[in-house]
């Protein structure tokens, strides 16, 4: 209960921060989904114990900023050692997930051919920003529906999903005009 309490609290102040109104009846889990087909863990050979992979990912997925991410990526590998791949990855898809908060985006899925993103009903993109990418590269992205921005492109690894995907955001924090989102490169 108290848990809860805090996350209802964190959540009205943030967006009293922001210039907001508190909306009671959204979500809690009300954050987007990352889904690259990547291995994106901590695998059980790098933490041990099941409790403390659980407590890390809790902390990974509560991580309200790229500075305390980078914090609990260095204390992660100050404990356990250099990060596998799949532990780099669930740092940089956490990342992804901040960004796609901050734009509005409710869900990322990007295979080895391309993928698509899709918007909350009001994303702090600018919308003629979505029509200039689409109208600049047709071959590249298409709108996908009213809420969906489908892309075409040949991403075979990891790092060029993640690349792709990050470089997508940006673009799209770079062209809003209402100065709400912004992601840092």
């Amino acid at each position: 209960g108290f848990t809860l309490y805090q996350e209802l609290l964190d959540r009205a102040t943030k967006a009293l921060k922001a210039g907001e109104t508190p909306d009671p009846e959204r979500p809690l889990d009300d954050v987007a989904d990352v889904d690259l087909h990547l291995a994106a863990l901590l695998p059980a050979d790098y933490v041990p114990d099941v409790h403390e992979r659980l407590i890390l990912y809790k902390r990974i997925a509560g991580a309200g900023s790229r500075e305390t991410l980078e914090e609990m990526r260095v204390e992660v590998v100050d404990r356990f050692g250099v990060l596998p791949e799949a532990g780099r990855n669930l740092f940089r898809v956490a990342t992804i997930r901040l960004d796609c908060d901050a734009l509005g985006v409710r869900r990322v899925d990007v295979a080895s051919d391309g993928g698509k993103l899709t918007f909350r009903d009001q994303p702090a993109i600018d919308p003629g920003a979505l029509v200039d990418l689409v109208q600049a590269e047709p071959n590249v992205y298409r709108f996908d529906g009213p809420n969906g921005l489908r892309f075409s492109a040949t991403l075979e690894t990891a790092e060029e999903r993640m690349d792709f995907v990050e470089s997508l955001l940006a673009r799209l924090a770079a062209s809003a005009n209402n100065g709400g989102a912004t992601i840092e490169t």
